[in-house]
């Protein structure tokens, strides 16, 4: 991965980032599988937690590699049950009221003052209109949001082509610090009951997002139910031009 690192003036930051894909591990909260997850891999950039779960479960001898640790939450006040390497994830709904929206930007504002990263989950994003979806990133930005995720939730990409308007929207934010360009991430849908063909379908969507699109962020979830599987973005990342497929299988 080249390094990129520059003084921005707008934001009195020196910024400094790696480019090429980071895929960030989600693991599921409690009751949605008993199935244990075997395959030992690296490289993530990080792995994300339910509230009710710790990181002492059978999967930390599985992935044995990944920089950061954020918790799902969904109010401020639980801001206080972090441990002190721990960040934030928030889900903002895309379909919410003017509302629900400032409620999402207040947690991530306070957040953000204490010193956490936060990453935002955007549900519904290829549902909303590019205006609305420039407006939410400029808010979650402002509010020091480092990661926005485009969900698709609702099965609205069907190829690559699919994603362009949405994340033309987010990076043509002009917002200060990190550029909007290297906050925007994917989160594409379940491949836990996928035939092959899907599978590789949506292995090609997330090697067209990384190497033609540049996003830099996507969600991966290791039983293929909240996100496509590390399987798919090993066949997504195995042959991108420029870059090193950054999950390593053992």
């Amino acid at each position: 991965k080249s390094s990129v690192s520059y003084y921005d003036s707008q934001s009195g930051l020196h910024i400094n980032y790696k480019k090429g894909p980071k895929v960030h591990g989600i693991l599921l909260p409690m009751g949605l599988t008993k199935d244990p997850f075997t395959q030992r891999f690296s490289g993530l950039q990080s792995l994300t937690r339910p509230a009710e779960t710790s990181l002492t479960t059978p999967i930390d001898a599985t992935v044995h590699s990944f920089d950061e640790i954020y918790v799902a939450l969904d109010s401020t006040c639980q801001l206080d049950i972090l441990e002190a390497n721990e960040n934030v994830v928030i889900q903002f709904q895309c379909s919410g009221s003017r509302d629900e929206w400032d409620s999402h930007i207040v947690l991530c504002a306070a957040a953000t003052q204490r010193g956490r990263k936060v990453k935002a989950n955007l549900s519904g994003a290829f549902l909303l209109e590019p205006a609305k979806l420039e407006l939410a990133g400029c808010l979650l930005a402002d509010a020091g949001v480092d990661m926005i995720i485009l969900e698709d939730d609702s099965g609205e990409i069907s190829d690559g082509y699919d994603l362009g308007d949405a994340i033309e929207a987010l990076v043509n934010c002009d917002v200060a610090g990190l550029p909007m360009h290297q906050r925007v991430g994917i989160r594409l849908g379940a491949t836990v009951d996928s035939a092959a063909e899907e599978r590789l379908a949506m292995a090609e969507i997330l090697s067209y997002a990384a190497s033609e699109l540049e996003v830099p962020h996507f969600d991966m979830c290791f039983h293929g139910i909240l996100a496509p599987c590390p399987w798919t973005f090993r066949d997504a990342f195995e042959e991108l031009d420029g870059f090193e497929n950054p999950l390593r299988f053992d």
